[in-house]
């Protein structure tokens, strides 16, 4: 029965050729079940898809794992039937499978090609070896390799028959460099890989380069050559593993082939006592035969360590579910398993359990989808070189959240000045990482993750940036250190994570060391023993800061210490003698003539004495200041009026300065800005209600850390990346701001050491990152003002400002007195009212004129000394004569 549309009267209508009539009402009701149908079912009756042919040929004898090829496949295959079977026009994709040994790889391609002429693509070739042996027959055929799995350098490179997925192998090593030198830190770095073969060669080359250019070499390098057996000679492996072993390597990166003797590497390094702690630092392409030789090694009694095995991928796991690629891989994934009859897996949720699996799984499935979207169009699938020309069309791929590309060919004239891909096969510019922990479960290392521009094609030119590798403490011992490392690093990892995907930007690396107060500094020394410390930040001791083969930039302590220059020792905040010279300027712009103190600490004596010649400078004075031993109490020692500068704050202090100003009005505190920051919450505590806030007074040289309002572009890009405002706080913004100058001075720098940071502060004098300006510094020798002849200047915080704690409280309150950046030149007090500098000047200048009266008498009494001789008597008697009468 044929059914075809009629029409007449003016109406559509039904025709039917007579032979049907009697089954008319049967017809009637088939198009009308077809017309209400479910949709689903409706969609796939009238889908219209282009049938596309691609040949997929597996190796027979293939030196890899066979879980592995069988995972990357699956993947693969879950993708291209999930869309061949899906509601929806496009294509659907006939794969034509073959399997080959290696001597007969190339001939049997050669032999389907010239079978199956409508075939445009070979899917997914598996390893270095086969895709080498297959270039000549790709090129006669104008055949692509499309997304072929390949592990080493050797076989990439500029290549229109060749369309490479994956990331490079370049990439996953610099990746591999980066986490060593900036998470691990170790000294002392090992690299291995085997000669004469495809893995290895390019990737050390490119190693001893970077590494070059950082100012670092490998303590020790393991190569050995391959024999034409694949094999190689006993003697010289062991010969070459008692050298290496002799460097005693903390970490060692493995870029050996995927065969037995890159096993028995690694199982040397874990029975070895030289090597056995170690981490070893593997590519994807090695990770299974890695893994495996570390199983083998425990099953025989070495200790499990978990995280000792590290490597990169080319995707995310399969149960990152960071990445909504990720959600979607797991529904087609558990359906293929389920429901397309592979025979391969009996557990739906096999690539949750099996980390490695699963991320293969991943890889190919990511593969299928690439390759439907580049046969998505009619015109780019009529024939197998306008496929070839599509692929190169200045293409990038997207996958959900995943980007893949940009790809091009040759490019004409100007196109590749004006932005133009040019000769580039290359489309992934992404590196993942993994750690293996308990029962060898892979746990995503978010701190190894790298993102390459796609304008980088080979990443074969590329150069490891700058990398600053400092710590910080965790004082065990003491509550307010650990508030404020928690701030300040809150700070920190705003810009951290907010630039460090990105390869080509220098990285500030904080590794937190765990010490008590008073062993701060024999645990950084020991760090440094075994790890690479290039500087300091946070939250120190006076004993920490005495150790001059680290830098330290912008150091906190927990009590008020004066300034000295030490040259490795950059203050970017207000030092103590800044801000009292800033205070006793303000004070000397008001009706105050005098003020109170109340010093706690160390070095209490010193600190008043440096106040009070910031206060006669600008005419007050300091009437005996209050020293606290270091567990006395603040609350009876306050003022009920005037002035009083409160140093050397603990914890409990704020309430009692809170009550204080609440029941004297006429009373104003005055605080380091520096125990204001260590002990904010207490003062928004003690402070909420507002009484009293307008007489506490701090100098700063920040802008407002929760001024949604501010025009500075550091606080606007503060609150745009930390958009919890109670988060915000000025440690916080001081980490933030801090690591921000960090940044800026990595951007201008090529090689990274304690000495060549500091240089970078005294040879620049002065560094501005936005609105924030630090500087000038000045290299020197130690003087108590800045305005000595080659005195030393290491603090840098300009546009000191007053603030009344209400502003702190409310960013609407203005500040007291406006930002200045003071020189400071004290002058001294001396007898009746004089400065020491008059008193000098007059002793000088009656000095000065006792000489020239001692002179000038000098000279009369030469010239008349030997008036009553003869010899000067009148020679003529004409001429006059004076006579002088005496009694």
């Amino acid at each position: 029965m044929a059914v075809r549309w009629g029409r007449g009267g003016g109406r559509a209508r039904l025709g039917l050729r007579p032979s049907a009539a009697p089954s008319r009402l049967a017809v009637i009701s088939l198009v009308l079940l077809l017309l209400f149908a479910p949709h689903s079912a409706a969609s796939k009756s009238a889908v219209s898809k282009t049938r596309v042919k691609v040949l997929q040929m597996r190796a027979l004898d293939l030196t890899s794992p066979k879980a592995m090829v069988t995972a990357f496949y699956s993947g693969v295959n879950a993708s291209l039937w999930a869309h061949n079977h899906a509601d929806e026009e496009g294509v659907y994709v006939e794969v034509v499978r073959r399997e080959a040994k290696m001597t007969e790889f190339s001939t049997v391609l050669e032999e389907v090609m010239q079978k199956e002429k409508s075939i445009v693509a070979l899917l997914t070739q598996f390893g270095d070896t086969y895709l080498k042996a297959v270039l000549p027959v790709l090129s006669r055929f104008d055949l692509v390799s499309f997304a072929p799995f390949t592990g080493s350098s050797a076989v990439r490179g500029w290549n229109p028959n060749v369309y490479f997925v994956r990331a490079n192998p370049v990439a996953e090593l610099l990746a591999l460099l980066r986490y060593a030198v900036t998470q691990l830190r170790v000294l002392r770095l090992g690299f291995m890989y085997l000669q004469g073969g495809f893995f290895g060669d390019n990737e050390y080359e490119q190693a001893q380069r970077v590494m070059s250019e950082m100012g670092y070499t490998f303590c020790g390098v393991f190569s050995v050559t391959l024999l034409l057996s694949g094999d190689t000679n006993p003697n010289e492996f062991g010969a070459a593993w008692e050298r290496f072993a002799a460097t005693r390597p903390q970490a060692v990166i493995v870029f050996g082939s995927p065969i037995p003797d890159t096993a028995k590497f690694v199982r040397n390094m874990l029975t070895d006592d030289r090597t056995a702690g170690a981490y070893l630092l593997a590519p994807s392409a090695v990770q299974s035969i890695v893994v495996e030789a570390w199983r083998a090694a425990v099953a025989d009694g070495v200790k499990f360590v978990p995280g000792q095995v590290v490597t990169t991928g080319t995707n995310p796991l399969a149960k990152d579910m960071q990445y909504l690629a990720i959600w979607r891989f797991q529904r087609v994934m558990q359906d293929y398993l389920a429901n397309s009859g592979q025979k391969d897996y009996n557990d739906t949720d096999h690539f949750l359990k099996h980390d490695t699996e699963g991320e293969l799984m991943v890889d190919g499935w990511i593969t299928g989808e690439l390759l439907v979207q580049a046969l998505s169009n009619r015109k780019w699938v009529s024939d197998r070189k306008s496929f070839m020309a599509s692929l190169l069309n200045q293409r990038r791929y997207v996958v959900d959240d995943l980007v893949f590309g940009d790809y091009g060919g040759e490019c004409k004239g100007a196109a590749a000045s004006q932005g133009a891909i040019c000769n580039c096969n290359e489309g992934g510019h992404t590196v993942y990482m993994k750690q293996f922990v308990k029962d060898y479960r892979a746990e995503a290392v978010k701190e190894g993750f790298m993102t390459f521009q796609l304008s980088d094609c080979q990443h074969q030119e590329e150069h490891l940036p700058p990398v600053l590798s400092a710590v910080e403490f965790v004082m065990t011992d003491s509550a307010v250190a650990q508030t404020a490392l928690a701030e300040l690093e809150a700070g920190y990892l705003l810009e951290y994570t907010n630039r460090k995907t990105s390869w080509r930007e220098g990285v500030v690396n904080l590794s937190p060391v765990i010490s008590t107060l008073g062993n701060a500094r024999n645990a950084l020394l020991s760090e440094m023993q075994s790890r690479r410390v290039h500087g300091v930040a946070g939250v120190v001791t006076e004993a920490v800061l005495d150790v001059e083969t680290v830098a330290f930039f912008d150091p906190l302590q927990l009590e008020p210490r004066l300034n000295r220059f030490r040259r490795h020792v950059i203050h970017l905040s207000p030092t103590l003698e800044q801000q009292f010279f800033v205070l006793a300027k303000y004070l000397g712009n008001t009706s105050v003539r005098s003020a109170h103190a109340v010093i706690r600490g160390e070095e209490a004596a010193a600190v008043a004495d440096v106040l009070r010649r910031s206060l006669v400078t600008f005419g007050g004075s300091l009437r005996s200041p209050t020293l606290l031993a270091g567990g006395a109490a603040l609350a009876g020692h306050l003022p009920a009026k005037g002035v009083v500068f409160v140093a050397g704050l603990a914890s409990g202090d704020v309430a009692a300065i809170a009550k204080h100003v609440a029941s004297h009005s006429g009373v104003r505190v005055f605080v380091a800005f520096s125990e204001f920051a260590l002990l904010y919450a207490e003062f928004v505590a003690a402070f909420a209600g507002g009484t009293g806030a307008d007489r506490v007074v701090f100098a700063m040289s920040l802008p407002h850390w929760n001024d949604t309002n501010s025009t500075s572009e550091t606080t606007q890009k503060f609150i745009s990346i930390l958009t919890n405002a109670t988060q915000r706080t000025p440690l916080s913004l001081a980490g933030f701001a801090a690591v921000r100058l960090l940044q800026t001075v990595l951007s201008r720098m090529h090689k990274v050491t304690a000495g060549l940071m500091v240089d970078f502060f005294y040879r620049n004098t002065a560094v501005t990152v936005n609105d924030m300006l630090y500087g000038s510094f000045a290299n020197g020798t130690a003087c108590d003002a800045d305005d000595g002849v080659g005195c030393g200047k290491n603090y840098g915080a300009t546009l000191i400002s007053v603030w009344s704690l209400a502003r702190a409280l409310d960013p609407a309150v203005p500040v007291l007195f406006p930002a200045v950046t003071p020189l400071i030149r004290y002058t001294e007090p001396a007898a009746h009212g004089l400065k020491l500098q008059q008193l000098i000047g007059i002793i000088v200048g009656v000095a000065i004129l006792v000489t020239i009266i001692v002179v000038v008498v000098a000279v009369v009494v030469h010239l008349r000394r030997d008036s009553r001789n003869n010899a000067n008597a009148p020679k003529e008697p004409t001429d006059p004569v004076t006579l002088v009468f005496t009694d």
